[in-house]
């Protein structure tokens, strides 16, 4: 499925260069600007988007010196989509976040990840699993998975999350998503239209719509909620630990200025 026209290739239009990455037994696309011997920091996106959800903020990094990588998470865009919901642990999904770190660094941490939605979930993960990957962490908007899960038991945040409920219904979420050529994408994104409509264009959200619409992307979006509804207690327990590198919480308000804090379980 091909970008529309002015999207046909923006990394090279920006210089950028898209590539992949075999981490932890999936293809993982990617695109890249900035110094290749700079400091690595690694963006992850969120549902229902891909690595060109960053396209703002990709250029502004690699001006700072720094070696910007851009992923498609696995299931979105470019990268692989292995089919079940048992690929799409967050466990599963932070290896991978591990092993692109290890690959594209040659061992060494990355000087920051930095996540938005279930980006930054995974973010989460690999921060309180695997601290040696980074020296720092970002998150937008996402918090960790123990604690939504933990929010669930009230009625207003589980209303609140209703969508992921419905999530969990075999097929039906998918037909229904597809409808109106993936118009869903456009719902989800209309916020960030109207906040800042000169950046986030209607060819932008179709970009994020196409890539929506690669055979198997909807299915491996919605395993994330799947995946998550379904984790063990057990499971849950182990990522309830301390992030133990230094953590930046970004989370927007009902303004448009967004909060932020430092988060209480950095060093």
């Amino acid at each position: 499925m091909n970008p529309g026209p002015g999207q046909e290739d923006l990394a090279g239009q920006k210089g950028w260069h898209h590539d992949h990455v075999l981490a932890n037994g999936v293809r993982l696309h990617y695109v890249e600007a900035g110094d290749p011997d700079g400091e690595l920091v690694l963006l992850l996106h969120g549902f229902p988007e891909c690595w060109y959800s960053w396209r703002l903020q990709i250029g502004l990094l690699a001006e700072r010196g720094r070696r910007v990588v851009a992923a498609d998470l696995r299931g979105f865009g470019r990268s692989d989509k292995p089919a079940g919901v048992e690929a799409y642990t967050l466990e599963t999904l932070a290896a991978d976040v591990v092993a692109c770190v290890d690959r594209l660094n040659r061992g060494r941490p990355a000087a920051a990840i930095i996540g938005h939605d279930w980006g930054g979930s995974i973010a989460w993960v690999v921060g309180s699993l695997h601290p040696g990957t980074m020296r720092r962490l970002v998150v937008l908007n996402a918090p960790p998975a123990y604690a939504l899960r933990r929010a669930w038991r009230t009625p207003r945040q589980a209303l609140k999350s209703w969508y992921i409920f419905f999530f969990q219904i075999p097929r039906l979420p998918e037909v229904l998503l597809r409808q109106g050529g993936f118009r869903f994408v456009d719902q989800s994104l209309a916020p960030a239209r109207r906040r800042n409509p000169l950046e986030v264009t209607a060819e932008d959200v179709a970009y994020e719509r196409r890539e929506m619409a690669r055979p198997a992307a909807l299915t491996s979006g919605l395993n994330y909620y799947r995946a998550l509804v379904g984790l063990p207690p057990a499971d849950l327990l182990r990522l309830e630990q301390p992030v133990r590198v230094p953590t930046l919480l970004i989370w927007a308000t009902v303004t448009r200025t967004p909060t932020a804090r430092r988060s209480r379980n950095q060093n």
